[in-house]
């Protein structure tokens, strides 16, 4: 009901808020947060320091609702001590208009949604150094959402890939005062980022800045091959190694790195630990070329039978994947990485066998750069996709690639094509730009918007530009 309500909210854990949780005046305090206002939903049972932080709340003027049926458990046991909750709370009906009512005026944002679908329309609002950034998300994928939306400040969107502002167009703005009345547009399954800057400079906004959209019928796909052009580095990922335990013993067989390190942990191994990996190169890059190697810094690395070190300062991701150069040590042909660390087995040890310090951890290494993978797909036949996926995820369908074993690393030629992963970028997790020519045979469309359809963009998130224009921006299911 909440989200229904667009009502911003967060959910309290009462062992966080053991720990984090006071109350300052009449506010809530967990952390880097302040409340004003607390729901108690249908429970059994209460933890006692949860009990005392809410009392103590209430005590001091903040507002404790109730909806549903209060605990008469504290700790798990019956304690007349639960009734105390009864006195300090309100009793509130989890419906539409009452929450709205009741929580409305204790918003620190203080705006207003007015307009038919908001039921599946959710916001979410957060203080920014500019003021405060609002996120809409239409939650129908069949229906468009429009609605008004009363603030105080000045719209301008956001972009969840390059993280710049940029004056919102995209809406009907009317302003009066220090209040602007924005009519906003969701498309089905559609969302919104944008920020409101504090009142000063409100007048640089026109008193009326008309977007008078409307859902039109017609809507453009992108079906051919786009043009690829990688924007951070490519990776390739080697997760198995041969090891070894003595100079002059023989190396194992190739092994996951993450089954090297159960082995060894059954059987209770400490000493001197070398691992090898390789992999092939078809062509010398003219780039950067780097091999990743969690905690590098604290092995003995050698590439081809070369000494090679961590570079100083430099990581990749993280700050423990540390970076060499391979620029000077690689070879055309199999290249092979051998590196050698005292190996200590870790004290705890957590699920899937990833240790907890102190302790080695035995990783997969990386190599990225400026490249591009060859491979082939693989004859295996792929099971079909289980029909959970697609109720899940909401997707048409669920494509899927098996590539055969092994990868060379070769000079990239302009890919072309709509899956990275068999253009050369099976690994990649970064930035790519893809191009597409389209052709409009239309001048305004009789005034009605015409619908980009990207049908489901495989990547977290995805900003399109048409002639060089932001025209907005997709964020990955469900949001």
């Amino acid at each position: 009901r909440l989200l229904e309500s667009q009502i911003d909210f967060d959910l309290g854990c009462e062992s966080i808020l053991e720990n984090i949780a006071s109350v300052e005046g009449s506010v809530l305090r967990a952390g880097a947060m302040s409340y004003r206002s607390v729901i108690v939903t249908t429970c059994h049972t209460i933890r006692e320091n949860t009990l005392a932080l809410l009392k103590e709340f209430a005590a001091n003027g903040g507002t404790v609702y109730a909806t549903g049926k209060l605990p008469d458990c504290i700790d798990g046991k019956v304690d007349p001590r639960a009734k105390d909750l009864a006195s300090i709370v309100t009793p509130i009906e989890a419906d539409d208009p009452t929450l709205k009512r009741a929580l409305r005026p204790l918003s620190s944002h203080q705006s207003v949604c007015e307009g038919d679908g908001l039921k599946h329309v959710l916001m979410q609002v957060r203080d920014v150094a500019a003021g405060r950034r609002y996120f809409l998300f239409n939650n129908n994928r069949q229906t468009e959402a429009r609605f008004t939306l009363t603030v105080s400040g000045i719209p301008t969107s956001w972009s969840a890939i390059e993280h710049d502002a940029r004056v919102l167009r995209r809406m009907t703005i009317e302003r009066q005062d220090d209040v602007v009345r924005l009519t906003l547009l969701l498309a089905p399954g559609g969302s919104l980022c944008f920020d409101l800057r504090n009142t000063e400079g409100l007048n640089v906004l026109p008193s009326t800045n008309r977007f008078d959209g409307k859902i039109a019928d017609r809507s453009l796909t992108l079906d051919q091959a786009p043009k690829i052009k990688r924007l951070d580095p490519n990776a390739l990922a080697l997760p198995y190694c041969r090891y070894r335990i003595a100079p002059d013993d023989k190396w194992s067989p190739l092994t996951a790195a993450v089954l090297v390190q159960k082995t060894l942990i059954d059987s209770k191994y400490r000493g001197p630990l070398w691992l090898q990996y390789d992999f092939n190169c078809r062509d010398k890059t003219t780039g950067k070329l780097q091999l990743v190697i969690e905690e590098g810094d604290k092995f003995a690395v050698t590439v081809n039978g070369l000494p090679a070190c961590a570079l100083p300062g430099q990581s990749w991701l993280d700050p423990c994947f540390r970076l060499i150069d391979l620029i000077p040590l690689v070879k055309t042909g199999t290249n092979t990485v051998e590196m050698m660390r005292t190996f200590q087995p870790p004290r705890v040890q957590m699920p899937a066998y990833i240790p907890r310090d102190p302790g080695v951890e035995i990783q997969p290494v990386y190599v990225i750069g400026d490249f591009a993978l060859q491979t082939e797909r693989s004859d295996c036949p792929v099971d079909a996709p289980h029909p959970m996926w697609k109720k899940h995820f909401l997707l048409p369908e669920v494509h899927l690639n098996r590539l055969r074993n092994g990868f060379t690393l070769t000079n990239e030629a302009g890919a072309a094509g709509n899956d990275l992963t068999l253009c050369g970028y099976p690994f990649m997790a970064g930035r790519a730009a893809l191009s597409y020519d389209l052709r409009w045979d239309g001048e305004t469309n009789n005034g009605m918007p015409v619908w980009l359809d990207l049908k489901q963009p495989d990547a977290a998130a995805v900003e399109v530009f048409v002639n060089g224009q932001s025209a907005g921006t997709c964020i990955n299911a469900p949001y």
